[in-house]
């Protein structure tokens, strides 16, 4: 039988698919908990962690692979998300407190902000760019999207989608949603609530 990635998998030894990490570099200080997110900067070699331990790490990896931790902000529940702004200046997580949190790297801050609220935990964090204005859009378990102009306290716009939100991905102008029960959104990131 033929698959998506090829023949039907054999369960012999031979077609391990298991690759050798005996070589691999751990980063120093990990997470004391699972991770549930990584993002790498979109500008420099900086690595967003966002873990079970209610935190989001940020690390430096250098050309070896080599880390070393640069920031670091609290939660008050599990994170569930992690992203950065499209100019590699601020780190947003998300998690089970029903919070998003940003550091704001670029203005050498230390303390994480509360910048978006939902009903229930916050499963997706990503930054987008809509109509000119850089903005942050959240996906939650409350089966809403919310869409934060950072520079306000109330989301300037909300989406009521289907099902609890489980994964959010943003390319261009196209925002896709996928939810509990198997749906698929893509939303028109030109008419954001449509």
């Amino acid at each position: 039988m033929s698959t998506l990635f090829g023949s039907a998998a054999s369960s012999s030894p031979a077609n391990s698919t298991q690759g050798d990490i005996s070589k691999d570099v751990q980063v120093k200080d990990p997470p004391e908990d699972s991770i549930s997110d990584l993002a790498f900067s979109p500008v420099s070699d900086h690595l967003a962690v966002a873990s079970w331990d209610k935190k989001v790490r940020i690390y430096e990896i250098d050309q070896q692979g080599n880390s070393q931790g640069k920031a670091l902000f609290d939660h008050e529940g599990p994170v569930l998300s992690c992203c950065w702004s499209k100019d590699g200046t601020k780190v947003v997580g998300g998690g089970a407190d029903k919070a998003a949190r940003m550091l704001d790297l670029g203005a050498g801050g230390t303390t994480a902000q509360q910048v978006a609220v939902h009903d229930q935990p916050i499963r997706c964090v990503e930054m987008i760019q809509v109509q000119g204005t850089h903005m942050l859009v959240t996906g939650s378990w409350d089966k809403t999207v919310k869409y934060w102009d950072l520079r306000q306290a109330q989301p300037a716009a909300t989406l009521q989608v289907q099902e609890r939100v489980y994964a959010m991905s943003v390319r261009d102008q196209l925002l896709v949603i996928g939810t509990a029960d198997r749906y698929i959104n893509m939303v028109n990131l030109n008419e954001p609530t449509k």
